[in-house]
Protein backbone atom coordinates (compact mmCIF):
# COMPACT_ATOMS: atom_id res chain seq x y z
CA UNK A 1 0.00 0.00 0.00
CA UNK A 2 0.93 3.48 -0.98
CA UNK A 3 0.84 6.15 1.45
CA UNK A 4 0.48 10.23 0.23
CA UNK A 5 2.48 12.69 3.24
CA UNK A 6 1.43 15.83 2.37
CA UNK A 7 2.78 19.37 3.48
CA UNK A 8 0.80 22.51 3.19
CA UNK A 9 2.53 26.45 2.38
CA UNK A 10 0.16 29.70 2.48
CA UNK A 11 0.26 32.98 1.16
CA UNK A 12 0.81 34.70 -2.22
CA UNK A 13 4.63 32.86 -2.20
CA UNK A 14 3.40 29.15 -1.39
CA UNK A 15 3.93 27.57 -4.92
CA UNK A 16 7.70 28.94 -4.72
CA UNK A 17 7.83 28.20 -1.41
CA UNK A 18 6.14 24.07 -2.03
CA UNK A 19 8.18 24.07 -5.14
CA UNK A 20 11.49 24.38 -3.30
CA UNK A 21 10.30 22.37 -0.22
CA UNK A 22 9.89 19.44 -2.92
CA UNK A 23 13.05 20.08 -3.97
CA UNK A 24 14.57 19.21 -0.47
CA UNK A 25 12.63 16.44 0.24
CA UNK A 26 13.33 14.47 -2.78
CA UNK A 27 17.12 14.81 -1.96
CA UNK A 28 16.11 13.45 1.35
CA UNK A 29 14.67 10.33 -0.23
CA UNK A 30 17.06 9.98 -2.60
CA UNK A 31 20.01 10.45 0.28
CA UNK A 32 17.82 7.93 2.09
CA UNK A 33 17.42 5.27 -0.38
CA UNK A 34 13.80 5.15 0.20
CA UNK A 35 11.84 4.46 -2.74
CA UNK A 36 9.51 7.43 -4.55
CA UNK A 37 6.31 6.94 -6.17
CA UNK A 38 5.55 9.85 -6.84
CA UNK A 39 5.79 13.91 -5.56
CA UNK A 40 4.39 17.17 -7.14
CA UNK A 41 2.98 20.35 -5.98
CA UNK A 42 -0.65 20.97 -6.18
CA UNK A 43 -2.05 24.64 -5.93
CA UNK A 44 -5.60 25.17 -4.49
CA UNK A 45 -7.29 29.23 -4.37
CA UNK A 46 -4.79 30.34 -1.88
CA UNK A 47 -2.33 27.62 -0.64
CA UNK A 48 -0.35 24.83 -2.04
CA UNK A 49 0.47 21.38 -1.15
CA UNK A 50 3.36 19.53 -1.84
CA UNK A 51 3.19 15.80 -1.20
CA UNK A 52 5.35 12.17 -1.80
CA UNK A 53 4.05 9.03 -2.20
CA UNK A 54 5.74 6.26 -0.31
CA UNK A 55 5.48 2.67 0.61
CA UNK A 56 3.05 2.52 3.92
CA UNK A 57 6.43 0.75 5.89
CA UNK A 58 8.41 3.86 5.41
CA UNK A 59 5.67 6.06 6.76
CA UNK A 60 6.35 6.30 10.54
CA UNK A 61 9.85 6.76 9.89
CA UNK A 62 9.10 9.09 7.75
CA UNK A 63 6.66 11.12 10.00
CA UNK A 64 8.90 11.57 13.16
CA UNK A 65 11.86 12.87 10.38
CA UNK A 66 10.11 15.13 7.93
CA UNK A 67 6.83 15.71 9.97
CA UNK A 68 4.11 15.92 7.04
CA UNK A 69 1.15 17.88 7.96
CA UNK A 70 -1.36 15.20 6.81
CA UNK A 71 -0.89 11.77 5.37
CA UNK A 72 -3.63 10.05 2.91
CA UNK A 73 -3.81 5.96 2.48
CA UNK A 74 -3.53 5.11 -0.77
CA UNK A 75 -5.39 2.21 -1.40
CA UNK A 76 -6.00 1.93 -5.61
CA UNK A 77 -2.71 3.23 -6.14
Amino acid sequence: MKVKLIWKFYGPDCVKTANHHLIHLKDFIEESNLELFGSGVNKKNDSCETYLIVIKDNVESLRKILKPHKGVLLKNY
